[in-house]
């Protein structure tokens, strides 16, 4: 299991939280966001990878995707696990961003590699 932290950062600032290997998965199994910055924040987490070559594309576009995004109140911690998770994977880069930047407001992903 690994643990990745990162504070929120802005759109243009995207900071990548784990870099998945080559023909593996992501799978959360929980993400803590501790908002104890002065303003709500919301929080997106997002997938980019760039798939294998397949038939009939020998160079596959790279993929972006907003995997999830959150809203969290200032001074509360919020805790996905389980059921709230269920599902949910990256296959590339698991990268994230908020509304606006933010030291105070941290992101932690628990995560397995399948």
């Amino acid at each position: 299991m690994g643990t990745a932290q990162a504070a929120a950062v802005a759109v243009g600032a995207i900071a990548t939280m784990v870099t998945v290997p080559l023909h593996k998965r992501l799978i959360p199994s929980s993400i803590a966001i501790d908002n104890q910055g002065l303003v709500p924040h919301t929080i997106y987490l997002r997938d980019d990878f760039t798939p294998d070559a397949y038939d009939g594309v020998a160079s596959p576009g790279a993929q972006t995707i907003v995997k999830g995004q959150w809203t969290v109140a200032s001074g509360i911690t919020a805790l996905l696990e389980g059921d709230d998770l269920k599902g949910l994977s990256f296959l590339g880069a698991l990268k994230e961003y908020a509304d606006s930047a933010d030291a105070s407001c941290v992101i932690t992903v628990n995560y397995e590699f399948e």
